[in-house]
């Protein structure tokens, strides 16, 4: 895990977003291998992390966010087996959660907002839930 996020430089990097709306809900996408992703994603070679991760979730979600608090970050194999950086932010919607605020790309096949509470039995990556679980402590959720 790192502390702060890394310059750029070398590997394939992610950014994703623990992103929570108004009433302690956070969203997930669902892939169309059924399993549960945050928003985000691979960023273009020299955009910044937040730019990158803004660009990504307008791209996903249809929806935008103004600022991205770092939570943490680790190395690790993406789908081609390939070494990517991913690194995930707390972000935060001024928004209800509902379903209906959420444009999904052809990337997913769901997008739902969540208690924190509620996501243990979900199909999700460990570390996305140790993200979470960082992401909420200092969302004060």
């Amino acid at each position: 895990m790192f502390d702060k996020p890394p310059k750029i430089e070398g590997s394939p990097v992610s950014a994703k977003a623990v992103l929570f709306a108004r009433k302690n809900m956070i969203l997930l996408l669902q892939k169309t291998n059924g399993q549960w992703d945050l928003p985000g994603g691979k960023l273009r070679p020299g955009e910044s992390w937040t730019k990158g991760l803004a660009r990504e979730i307008l791209e996903e979600t249809g929806l935008e966010i103004e600022s991205a608090d770092w939570i943490s970050g680790w190395m690790g194999l993406n789908a081609n087996d390939e070494h990517v950086y991913r690194a995930i932010f707390l972000c935060k919607l001024d928004c209800k959660p509902k379903k209906s605020s959420i444009s999904i790309s052809g990337e997913h096949v769901n997008g739902k907002f969540f208690e924190v509470a509620n996501i243990r039995d979900l199909a999700i990556p460990e570390e996305y839930l140790s993200a979470i679980d960082h992401a909420a402590v200092r969302a004060g959720r």
